[in-house]
């Protein structure tokens, strides 16, 4: 088995098994046990770069902002307002915006530079969690309150939640193709291996946040939320900053 670290199609780790007929036979004992050898060999090499490292980072703030959309969000609506048809409406909104994120992310990228597209996604999931804090009570991620029967900073409505829903949308939308693109330009010929490991590490995060409702109140995890997305920004402008040109 012959191992390439530095090759001319991007700066990923190339793994070259033995081109022999009965490797290519299909998934016997023996392929598989090459399979693994590489993915081993591959992950050896790549846990010696700081890149690699870095680039975890935004798996960490997606699987915190999503679970938050998902588990937190349609919990939290109901303590301020008593319309549910403002939860499927919030969803669409989301999807709506989400595609309108990433559909402008690689003109915005043109226009400006990828760093301050980043930059400005990160600024709007910010302000997505700090109009959050405002408006929702802090116990309002582990059971749903009755309106006006909590505390809050603001009274807050319909407005607000199209505001945190938009503000996610957009933001999440224009900074996920600049962290894949990224990650690609990082994995290489290997975009495969490199892919295995982050749907790995990205379902473990969104899993495990998925039951901070019953640790975190929802004041707490959007802090959290928030650090999350501040070291992502720093994670691909200065860890990635090679792969975001």
């Amino acid at each position: 088995m012959k191992v390439n670290e530095d090759n001319d199609e991007g700066d990923g780790v190339m793994i070259e098994g033995k081109d022999t007929a009965d490797e290519q036979g299909g998934l016997d004992g023996k392929s598989l046990d090459y399979s693994l050898r590489d993915f081993v060999a591959w992950l050896k090499m790549m846990v010696k770069r700081p890149s690699f490292w870095a680039h975890f980072i935004p798996l960490i703030y997606t699987g915190f902002i999503w679970a938050f959309f998902y588990r937190i969000f349609p919990t939290a609506i109901p303590s301020i307002s008593d319309q549910r048809k403002l939860i499927p409406l919030t969803t669409i909104i989301m999807g709506g915006t989400y595609l309108v994120g990433t559909f402008t992310s690689n003109i915005l990228s043109r226009l400006i530079t990828p760093t301050a597209c980043v930059v400005l996604s990160a600024l709007m999931i910010v302000a997505a969690m700090t109009i959050s804090v405002l408006i929702f009570p802090k116990e309002a991620a582990s059971k749903i309150l009755a309106v006006g029967t909590a505390e809050t900073h603001v009274k807050g409505g319909a407005v607000h939640l199209i505001a945190i829903t938009s503000l996610i949308g957009l933001g999440d939308g224009v900074f996920s193709p600049i962290h894949f693109t990224a990650i690609g330009r990082l994995y290489g010929k290997d975009t495969s291996l490199g892919y295995s490991v982050n749907i790995f590490v990205y379902y473990l995060v969104y899993g495990l946040c998925m039951f901070t409702p019953t640790i975190f109140d929802v004041h707490s995890y959007c802090y959290v939320t928030a650090v999350t997305v501040i070291a992502s920004c720093l994670a691909l402008t200065v860890g990635l900053k090679e792969y975001m040109k």
